[in-house]
């Protein structure tokens, strides 16, 4: 008996529903589900029936509604036959994308549906490619196995291109979290590190397995499709179907996986084995689909720095040749095939640094910082008395004073994340200030007093990614801007990462003997005088919107004695019962206008739009059915 175990994979986030199924030759083992839920899979299958069940085959075809659009399907169609290969079609919308992998005379076959669109791993040609081309200019080398040894001769040249090597070494360094050597030209000759690593890979890409796949596929007389006897035995697919079929899928895979795929493109016909070098490796780190569209990523040896390399086919029909647009740089050759190469990994020869991902790159930053100004001298230059107003009500006094020269220092610090070669540039209100040694700066400053920008001297020190600012005392008191950015490299272009901060330095400092005393006992009396007798409705209301929308401060906020003391007063108040009528009439402004006298000479416009804490004033907050839909504008 023949039998085909069919799976689904729905990975969509819609669901399948049934629209028909067939079973041409056969009948079903399990039939097929009505209902297919997302992200889930489906098990089915067919069996050969009948008269000598044993020499008949099976086949079978389904087709399932995406979602709730009946526009958008699912097609799978199986077919495995007594004699000949097994075939398997899958067809979807531009939506979606659907493909099938089973082994070769096998009894079970996978079907995938996805939705379209790209996946792409985290390698970048122009992030971790090679920065120079395939090209060099007559260098020899020898054959790794014979490198240093009695047979050592020349018996190739880089002259005909290592990208096989180039491919291999980008992926090593990919693999291994190094980011990728920065020479901007090709290493010259055999013996510097960088080329006998691209040498050795070179060679390790020409693996047995990997050269009679692309002698075959080279083959003139090796079928395009697989419209030919040998495919309808079942004994050779064409460069078609080892393309959409074979090979791809293995691509593919390697990709899902977050792993770039190397591959090897056939771009000539022929019996002649010396033309194996016509062919051209390449690694493919992307792609995407949509119906039986596919469009691959790869970085190409030969366009260094290029993220826009790619090519595309269509994986539906391999009944006919599958034509492959590209630009890829093999001198306007066509691909007449693709395969994936047996890659191992291997350690990179040359060390370079940590590579950064991708997210950590398009992440990037400054961790930027300023200290405060630390005095390093202070100089009494004047010293007398005056009078100074004590605040809040406690009048003019008079205060010994003392005025004082200060040399000040401050440090500003920066560090990079992200880049592989940042540059900080710093400046100073707009100044660009070069690493070295202390050194005068004379720029403008915005003085502490005054609305025009006046020229100060400082000195400066850069040291990698410190800043260290000192004031000249008879400059005064003023404020400068301090700027950090980070770019790649010498990149001019790039315009990075900014962090700003500023810096008030304070050349000259005045101190009144006693004033910050007398200004504490002075505010201490004011409260304490408003504490006797039973405090107002408008001063309980004052001091509740003056709490409103900030931290609470020991200073200015009422004390628990104070506030205690409000609420006992304000529940036996008979003016509680207004207040409670206009709150419930702010809740609900759609209700007719209320008085909003409250008290003496309470505006109550005020106290909503500057806003109360309604439990200081005696109000159950739960009375209110939603505060925060309190309408504010309806007031004004």
């Amino acid at each position: 008996m023949t039998e085909m175990r069919v799976v689904l994979h729905n990975e969509t986030d819609e669901a399948l529903t049934l629209v028909s199924s067939e079973m041409p030759n056969g009948e079903w083992a399990v039939p097929p589900p009505g209902r297919i839920e997302a992200r889930s899979v489906a098990v089915f299958g067919s069996e050969s029936s009948g008269l000598l069940a044993a020499a008949r085959g099976t086949e079978g075809r389904a087709t399932y509604q995406i979602g709730d659009a009946y526009s958008s399907t699912v097609y799978i169609h199986w077919d495995q036959p007594y004699i000949g290969s097994d075939s398997f079609h899958t067809n979807t919308d531009d939506g979606h994308y659907a493909f099938w992998s089973a082994a070769p005379q096998g009894s079970t076959v996978h079907f995938t549906l996805r939705p379209a669109g790209e996946t792409i791993t985290d390698f970048l040609p122009s992030r971790d490619g090679f920065t120079f081309n395939n090209s060099w200019d007559n260098a020899p080398y020898s054959l790794p196995p014979l490198r240093g040894s009695a047979l050592d001769l020349k018996f190739g040249n880089a002259d005909n291109g290592l990208c096989g090597g180039m491919t291999y070494a980008a992926l090593d360094y990919f693999l291994a979290g190094m980011e990728i050597p920065q020479d901007e030209l090709a290493p010259p000759h055999e013996g510097v590190p960088l080329f006998d690593f691209l040498v050795d890979r070179l060679f390790d890409s020409f693996d047995l397995d990997t050269v009679t796949l692309i002698l075959k596929l080279m083959n003139p007389a090796y079928p395009d499709s697989d419209e030919n006897m040998l495919s309808s035995l079942g004994l050779a697919n064409g460069r078609a179907a080892v393309m959409a079929h074979q090979e791809w899928p293995i691509i593919r895979g390697d990709i899902d996986s977050g792993k770039p795929s190397p591959m090897v493109i056939i771009t000539v016909k022929s019996l002649n084995p010396g033309e194996l070098g016509e062919c051209h490796q390449i690694l493919a780190y992307g792609y995407s689909v949509h119906g039986h569209h596919v469009t691959i990523r790869v970085y190409d040896p030969n366009s260094p720095l290029d993220d826009t390399i790619s090519l595309s086919f269509n994986d539906g029909d391999v009944a006919n040749r599958i034509m492959v647009a590209h630009n890829v740089d093999v001198d306007g050759k066509p691909i007449y095939c693709f395969a994936r190469m047996n890659y191992s990994p291997a350690p990179p020869a040359v060390p370079t640094r940590q590579r950064f991902t991708g997210a950590e790159i398009e992440n990037r930053g400054i961790s930027f910082s300023v200290d405060s100004p630390v005095t390093l001298v202070s100089t009494e230059i004047e010293s007398g008395r005056r009078e100074f107003d004590v605040w809040p009500d406690c009048g003019k006094h008079e205060f010994d004073y003392h005025v004082y020269s200060e040399l000040q220092e401050t440090t500003a610090r920066a560090f990079s994340h992200g880049y592989r070669d940042p540059r900080l540039v710093w400046t100073i209100n707009q100044t660009t200030i070069e690493p070295g040694e202390f050194r005068e700066v004379v720029l403008l400053a915005m003085p502490d007093e005054g609305w025009f920008p006046r020229s100060v001297t400082m000195d400066v020190r850069l040291i990698d990614n410190q800043l260290m600012v000192r004031n000249r005392p008879e400059d005064g008191n003023y404020f400068v801007t301090v700027r950090a950015a980070s770019r790649e490299g010498e990149d001019l272009s790039d315009k990075g990462e900014v962090r700003t901060g500023g810096i008030s330095f304070v050349g000259r400092r005045t101190h009144f003997d006693g004033l910050a005393e007398a200004m504490g006992q002075c505010l201490m009396n004011y409260v304490n005088a408003r504490r006797d007798g039973a405090p107002e409705v408008s001063a309980a209301a004052v001091l509740a919107a003056a709490q409103l929308h900030r931290p609470g401060d020991p200073l200015w906020d009422p004390d628990p004695q104070f506030a205690a003391m409000t609420q006992a007063t304000l529940e036996s108040d008979p003016e509680r019962e207004s207040v409670q009528v206009l709150l419930e009439s702010v809740a609900a402004p759609e209700t007719a206008p209320v008085d909003t006298s409250i008290g003496e000479g309470i505006d109550t416009h005020a106290i909503i739009e500057g806003g109360i804490d309604l439990t200081t004033i005696g109000v159950d907050i739960h009375d209110i059915t939603d505060i925060s839909d309190i309408a504010f504008p309806d007031f004004q």
